[in-house]
């Protein structure tokens, strides 16, 4: 799963510095973000794992202060297998989390 999210630097045109931005996030199919007030009800066993693949190839990881509060964010944003990944690739095993607030 991992090579199917990569990006390569190269092909993009991009050089060693470049810069990318991946945005990802879960809705039903009416639009909610949540479900009872969660957003971690939404998706099944292969989403909560593709989530963790495109955490894995993250630098940083923005995440909404409410869903911080309503998941109780404290830990790790990757699986242990993708954590390895990364690790193998000269990277932190886990990647840092911003909290994005209106009120900070």
């Amino acid at each position: 799963m991992h090579a199917a999210y990569a990006v390569d630097v190269v092909d993009s045109g991009g050089g060693p510095d470049a810069v990318f931005c991946r945005a990802n996030m879960v809705e039903s199919l009416d639009g909610a973000a949540s479900l009872g007030g969660r957003s971690g009800g939404l998706g099944d066993p292969e989403d909560q794992r593709l989530m963790s693949v495109l955490r894995s190839h993250a630098d940083v990881v923005l995440v909404g202060s409410g869903t911080v509060r309503a998941e109780g964010y404290g830990g790790a944003a990757v699986v242990e297998s993708d954590a390895a990944w990364r690790a193998a690739r000269g990277r932190e095993p886990q990647p840092r989390f911003a909290v994005v607030s209106s009120r900070l």
